[in-house]
C-alpha cells in the first residue's frame, strides 16, 4: 500500500536520489534542492511505499502572476521511481498535490515538464 504524505526533511536524500534515475539526461537537483530551500509557498509531497521507501515526489511553487490577485501554482518538478512508474502513483501524487493547492486558494496551476505526460491526467 502507496501513501501520499507531506515530504520532510527526512526524505531529502531519497527524493534527490531519485531524479537522476528518472531524469538520467537532466540535472533536476539543483532546482529540488532550491525548491525546498524556500520552503514558504511550496507544497512538497512523496509517495511512500508500505516498506518506507520513497517512491515519488512532487512539487508544486506558488508564484504570482502580475494583475492577478489570487494565488497561482508552478507544478513541477515529478518523478516516479523507475521501478514504480505506470502504477498510478504519478497520478496519485498530482492529484494529491492539486487539491492541496486548490484548498490553499489556487486558481490557477500551471506545469513545468512534459504536456504529452500531464495530459493523461
Amino acid at each position: 500500500m502507496t501513501i501520499i504524505r507531506e515530504a520532510e526533511r527526512t526524505d531529502h536524500h531519497a527524493i534527490v536520489a531519485m531524479y537522476p534515475d528518472v531524469f538520467p539526461d537532466e540535472d533536476l537537483v539543483p532546482l529540488v534542492n532550491n525548491l525546498h530551500a524556500q520552503a514558504e509557498g511550496l507544497v512538497s509531497l512523496v509517495a511512500v511505499a508500505a516498506s518506507g521507501q520513497v517512491i515519488g515526489h512532487i512539487s508544486l511553487t506558488r508564484c504570482s502572476v502580475s494583475d492577478f490577485d489570487i494565488p497561482v501554482y508552478l507544478l513541477g518538478p515529478l518523478a516516479v521511481s523507475p521501478s514504480h512508474q505506470r502504477s498510478g502513483h504519478g497520478r496519485a501524487l498530482i492529484e494529491a498535490g492539486l487539491d492541496r493547492v486548490r484548498a490553499l486558494g489556487a486558481s490557477q496551476i500551471y506545469v513545468l515538464g512534459d504536456p504529452v505526460y500531464y495530459s493523461r491526467v
